[in-house]
C-alpha cells in the first residue's frame, strides 16, 4: 500500500489503501496501466476489515499510484511515474468511481517532465487540489531540470 486516506461514510468510518502497482501487484506486472485499485477497510472495533475495493478506470494511463485523497464525493489520484492527477467522482452508495479526467503535470519548454517526484495530494477546498513532492533523486533517471523546478500553480 502506497497511501492511506480515512473517509466518513454514514457515520462509519473507513479505510482507504492505494495500491502502489496496478492490479496491486508489484515489479513489472503493476506498472502496466489500467488496473489501479484502491482497498477499503471499515473500522470493527479496535481492527480493520476488508470490505471492498475501488477499481480506477482501466482507461488510466498509470505505471503507479502514489497518493490518493477524497472531499465532498471527488477523489484526486496521483502518478509519480506517469506525472499525472486523476479527478474523478466516488458513488455516494457504491465504492465506485467514474471515468474522471486525467491532469498532466506542467513540463518544462521542451516537453519534458518537470515535475518528477509528486507524492502527495490533498482537496484544499473541495474544488482545489495540491500536490506535493519528495525531493528529486539524483540517480533515478530523473532530468536536471527536473530537480531545479521550483514551486508553482496546477489549476
Amino acid at each position: 500500500m502506497e497511501r492511506l486516506e480515512p473517509v466518513e461514510r454514514s457515520g462509519t468510518g473507513y479505510l482507504l489503501a492505494l495500491c502502489e502497482g496496478n492490479r496491486c501487484a508489484g515489479g513489472k506486472k503493476g506498472r502496466k496501466p489500467g488496473g489501479g485499485r484502491i482497498q477499503v477497510f471499515r473500522r470493527d472495533g479496535e481492527r480493520w476489515i476488508r470490505t471492498d475495493v475501488i477499481r480506477l478506470p482501466r482507461s488510466l494511463p498509470f505505471e503507479d499510484y502514489s497518493s490518493v485523497s477524497v472531499r465532498d464525493g471527488r477523489i484526486a489520484v496521483l502518478s509519480q511515474a506517469s506525472s499525472a492527477l486523476w479527478v474523478g467522482r466516488v458513488s455516494t452508495r457504491k465504492w465506485e468511481v467514474d471515468e474522471g479526467t486525467v491532469h498532466r503535470l506542467p513540463t518544462d519548454g521542451e516537453g519534458r517532465t518537470a515535475y518528477g517526484n509528486p507524492e502527495g495530494v490533498s482537496w484544499v477546498p473541495a474544488d482545489h487540489a495540491v500536490i506535493v513532492s519528495d525531493r528529486a533523486k539524483k540517480t533515478h533517471g530523473t532530468s536536471g531540470s527536473a530537480r531545479r523546478t521550483s514551486p508553482s500553480t496546477c489549476s
